[in-house]
């Protein structure tokens, strides 16, 4: 019983902050308003926060283990320096993705994360030219 208490004290707030750096991102806020609007956010659906960040969390643990599976036969420190540096280039945006379309699901309802018809223009980039005026 102690057991459960105790991880319900160490899991519950992993959810409650699960927004913060997205609201030092997006809203600009610091780290104490961060933490507050966050926990204001989730609640009422801590327990279903705290699943997303789990599945996210434990996707990112596979991606991480699969990439250093592949960089296996490479022994020693650099084996696991290079299956670490591209394990976590892969897996952490998915975690961050993962939590932003958290955030604007929580702030922003009624919006849809994706537009209901895509951009008809042709998307552009920088070192495209700027058309003649």
């Amino acid at each position: 019983m102690h057991l459960y208490v105790l991880g319900a004290f160490l899991i519950i707030p992993i959810a409650r902050r699960a927004l913060a750096v997205p609201l030092v991102m997006i809203e600009r806020l610091d780290r104490r308003e961060a933490f507050a609007r966050s926990s204001k956010l989730v609640r009422g659906r801590t327990g279903q926060v705290l699943m997303l960040v789990l599945i996210a969390g434990t996707i990112s643990i596979v991606i991480r283990f699969a990439v250093a599976a592949i960089f296996a036969f490479i022994p020693g420190f650099l084996g696991l320096w290079i299956a670490g540096a591209i394990g976590s280039a892969v897996a952490t945006p998915h975690g961050a993705h993962a939590l932003t379309v958290l955030y604007y699901k929580l702030t922003d309802p009624g919006q849809p994360v994706l537009p209901d018809e895509p951009a008809r223009e042709r998307w552009r980039s920088i070192w495209d030219e700027e058309p003649p005026a």
